[in-house]
């Protein structure tokens, strides 16, 4: 992924959360009412948390409430958008495409671990193994974003780091698929228990090296 693909990915995380910076009371109203499903989401869940529930956490007249947010996925979305703009900003590194790949592949899958820690209400979702649920939810051409970062992003970052290889596009997009599914795995540095006397980084640390070395012996014929 570029620089200009994560200039555009922005863009789109822009739109999905709306206007929640200035001073005008529409933008104020509009944080508040994510403020109060964010706080919903975290304490009991997507599917427990209703419209109703929001409005009244917020403050505000369940009519108000739709003029903002036509249905509770929209609600989950935003909330979800302004969480990962803000992450994203922080890896930014993630997409120098001075550093090789290995350092890239590296970064990116420690990102990914961790994101849970840096991404509470995203670790909420996962963790709370609602995510099915959601993407039920979410329209087709949310739900397809995975496909697109893995055919844009993971999937020429791998080709980069194993050079000449006798994958077919399918297997190559197995592998990725592998590798985009460990986000899954960003629920366990949020459970201390899991990882003993490790730090959540460590523990993202050895897991990058594992893939990275892996990849890296090009052992692509099996």
């Amino acid at each position: 992924m570029t620089r200009e693909e994560v200039a555009d990915l922005m863009r789109q995380l822009d739109e999905i959360v709306g206007p929640i910076e200035g001073d005008d009371p529409k933008v104020l109203k509009r944080v508040r009412i994510l403020d109060a499903a964010e706080a919903l989401f975290m304490r009991q869940g997507y599917v427990k948390t209703s419209m109703d529930g929001v409005a009244k956490e917020a403050g505000v007249a369940k009519g108000t409430l739709y003029l903002y947010f036509k249905k509770k996925a929209d609600l989950i979305l935003s909330a979800l958008g302004r969480e990962k703009r803000q992450y994203i900003r922080g890896i930014m590194d993630v997409f120098d495409e001075s550093l090789p790949a290995e350092e890239r592949m590296r970064r990116w899958i420690k990102a990914v671990i961790l994101a849970g820690t840096k991404m509470p209400l995203s670790g909420r979702i996962m963790g709370g193994g609602e995510l099915s649920a959601l993407m039920d939810d979410l329209p087709p051409a949310i739900r397809g974003q995975t496909n697109r970062n893995r055919d844009t992003f993971v999937v020429p970052m791998i080709e980069e780091l194993v050079g000449p290889h006798t994958w077919t596009p399918a297997e190559l997009r197995d592998r990725a698929d592998v590798l985009v599914s460990l986000g899954l795995l960003a629920t366990v540095p949020a459970q201390p228990h899991l990882l003993r006397d490790m730090t959540p980084e460590r523990y993202a640390e050895i897991l990058a090296d594992i893939v990275v070395n892996g990849l890296s012996r090009k052992d692509n014929d099996q």
